[in-house]
């Protein structure tokens, strides 16, 4: 499903190939193309942004989950059967790189992953969400070795900047599991700072705050957290039009919050306050939702003439 940010009726279902089933997507902004995860095939999709033709359809691995692109034109991707991680160059449209996951405690599984220019940062995930603690596994975007790894709490979920987004540099762990938001250094993976988000789960950052979802709550009610970036301890929190609020992105503007409910079956927006990050949930609204639908991951694309653009006159409009 891709939903122009500005005019949020207008909307389009891209036919994917037979049997696909779709998990993540990711926006390649320097071949203006995106990717995106066919676990049902195990095959990553490729698709331009400017007419939505598929381009190419690239084998990958059993088990294909979360994905992340960087500046590098790095495409990582998470393979939770076979352990492994895929770096795919998104210019040559070709696996440069499968990487076997080391030392894997017993029941424990890849899952989400992030990247910047510098890094990728992995999850292992215990095989229950409560108790058990997660991983953050660290790895060179140039020697594709680990560099290093910490425990943190239980289900953990990454995010860190690939695309000069954000005024700080940190990565970001939301743990479901310890209902916990983590605040790291990129470098050290020292843990500088910590904030209490039941059910902390999707995240995304804009220029100076921490978009967070309380996946648990079933009504939505106190669901959305919004954390400033340089100061943990000041939180707001807003209620979502319904529950179970999944993964969340904000547009290039950095003026909407899209959320994706996945159990309901539905997508939501909020209209950001550029002065302080918060949310107008008054006027929140459900732009999509259908019944068997199941909305996961959720990316903003843009083309490289637009992410120009935005970046000399915050002109770019998106989906």
């Amino acid at each position: 499903l891709l939903i122009e940010s500005e005019n949020e009726e207008s909307q389009l279902k891209l036919l994917l190939p037979s049997n696909a089933e779709p998990m993540y997507i990711s926006a390649s902004i320097l071949t203006n193309e995106i990717y995106i995860g066919d676990r049902g095939n195990k095959q990553l999709l490729v698709y331009d942004t400017t007419y939505l033709n598929q381009k190419d359809a690239i084998p990958a691995c059993n088990g294909i989950f979360h994905q992340f692109y960087n500046f590098n034109n790095q495409l990582w991707v998470v393979c939770d059967e076979d352990n492994t991680l895929l770096v795919i160059d998104t210019v040559k449209r070709a696996v440069i790189k499968t990487i076997t996951i080391n030392n894997i405690p017993i029941g424990y599984k890849p899952h989400d992953l992030t990247t910047s220019k510098d890094y990728a940062y992995v999850t292992l995930l215990g095989p229950s969400t409560d108790g058990a603690d997660g991983y953050i596994i660290q790895y060179s975007t140039k020697t594709f070795n680990e560099k290093n790894r910490i425990a943190v709490g239980g289900d953990p979920h990454v995010w860190v900047d690939c695309c000069a987004i954000t005024d700080t540099d940190y990565l970001f762990v939301a743990a479901q599991g310890a209902s916990t938001v983590y605040k790291v250094n990129v470098e050290t993976l020292k843990v500088e700072d910590t904030a209490d988000v039941p059910g902390a789960h999707g995240l995304w950052a804009t220029k100076n705050y921490l978009y967070v979802t309380d996946i648990t709550s079933s009504n939505g009610v106190d669901s959305l957290y919004v954390i400033k970036q340089k100061d943990f301890t000041d939180i707001k929190v807003y209620d979502a039009k319904i529950g179970a609020p999944h993964n969340v992105i904000a547009n290039s503007e950095q003026d909407k919050l899209f959320v994706t409910h996945s159990g309901p079956g539905a997508v939501t927006v909020y209209d950001i306050n550029a002065a302080d990050g918060s949310l107008d949930e008054d006027n929140g609204r459900i732009i999509f939702q259908e019944d068997g639908s199941v909305p996961f991951g959720i990316m903003n694309i843009v083309s490289l003439n637009e992410y120009k653009a935005g970046s000399d006159d915050d002109s770019s409009s998106d989906r």
